[in-house]
């Protein structure tokens, strides 16, 4: 069992179903997380032990617009710019080790980047234009082989057992075509044949009202899913994606299930999980909406069981919202020197000159959070 599954505390109660029907899945949580958004206390920067940075090599093609998703494994570090569809692998120095720039009709050549995920041996691009998934060598790039799916979808994870878990969300007058499986995420073996449905569409009234970037994260021996579907989120564990917890979060106020398909309920002030939770050690960061539109960083401690926010006046190591957790570290973008002063003016501890000088010349600059064990 992964260290995600530990201490994982219920704050409100062991088991609940939510009996959504049209309005959405049906869900029975292992757990509950009771997320006081406007109560919680504004002391997350004080579990960061330390920050760094890292700046990347964007000389030649390794230039992207945004990242989409980030994974680190092999040593490397992955990154997927999908507008630009491409994959670019650097070093822990930022320095560039390959570039996958391979959008045509050629051999080794895709179509679409629409996610990516790597392991041990391939780095795998989904390709929903062509239904295939193109394998690379996860170390240079190399192009391995292709394989046909009979299926679409919006992001993807590879186990250590060999499967995939995939994610795939209807919208509104959407409906499902040819073999596409039912859930809204679907596991299958490494040949991509379809082993399991879960949080399956009931009937052509279901759909989410909203989409995300992203549907995974992935940290340690854990990967976990959400979406707009249900106040929460999915544990897998990567060795036995059998294995999974159901984890729900308790808003003070949350969307009403008979308005989940309602687009205009998201105008209301209503509380949700904007984006997919990353986890980093024994800290989980959601990113939430509160009652005035705005997007919350609500960091979770899972021994203690508590909730924790960035205060609203000036702090030092100020957390900003991640693209990964790696190793006891969450990991986000410093994209634009706006964003940085902005971070500094909230008590955020200055870089040296060298990244500083990055960060003005618009060069892509990670900062590395260290959370306290």
């Amino acid at each position: 069992m992964t260290d995600l599954y530990k201490h994982l505390r219920s704050t409100v109660l062991s088991v609940l179903v939510v009996c959504g029907c049209s309005q959405g899945p049906e869900v029975e949580y292992d757990c509950i997380l009771d997320c006081n958004i406007e109560e919680i206390p504004s002391s997350a920067p004080d579990h960061v032990a330390g920050v760094r940075y890292l700046t990347l090599d964007s000389s030649g093609n390794a230039t992207f617009r945004n990242i989409d998703k980030m994974q680190f494994a092999n040593g490397l570090l992955y990154v997927a710019d999908y507008r630009s569809s491409k994959v670019i692998a650097y070093t822990m120095q930022g320095r560039v080790a390959f570039v996958l720039d391979r959008k045509g009709r050629g051999p080794g050549e895709y179509l679409d980047v629409k996610s990516f995920t790597v392991d041990g041996k391939y780095l795998y691009i989904l390709d929903n234009f062509s239904r295939k998934v193109f394998m690379y060598d996860s170390r240079d790039g190399e192009f391995v082989r292709s394989a046909d799916i009979g299926f679409t979808a919006w992001d993807m994870e590879v186990t250590g057992c060999g499967d995939f878990i995939f994610a795939f969300t209807r919208a509104e007058n959407g409906h499902l075509y040819g073999d596409q499986p039912p859930g809204r995420v679907f596991i299958t073996d490494p040949l991509f044949n379809v082993k399991e449905n879960l949080l399956e569409y009931d009937g052509d009234d279901d759909y989410d009202i909203i989409g995300q970037l992203r549907y995974f994260s992935s940290s340690g021996d854990g990967i976990i899913y959400s979406s707009f579907g249900f106040d929460g989120f999915v544990i897998f564990d990567r060795n036995q994606p059998g294995v999974r917890k159901y984890v729900g979060i308790k808003f003070p106020d949350p969307v009403p299930e008979h308005s989940r398909k309602d687009a205009a309920v998201l105008e209301k002030g209503c509380n949700y999980i904007a984006d997919v939770p990353f986890s980093s050690g024994k800290y989980i960061m959601l990113q939430v909406q509160d009652k005035s539109g705005l997007l919350v960083n609500c960091l979770y401690d899972r021994n203690a069981g508590e909730f924790y926010g960035n205060p609203e006046s000036a702090c030092r190591n100020y957390i900003w919202y991640p693209l990964a957790g790696y190793d006891g570290y969450f990991v986000c973008l410093l994209d634009s020197k706006s964003l940085y002063d902005e971070l500094v003016a909230s008590g955020f501890e200055k870089a040296g000159q060298e990244v500083e000088a990055a960060i003005t010349r618009g060069d892509p600059v990670l900062v590395f959070y260290e959370m306290k064990p």
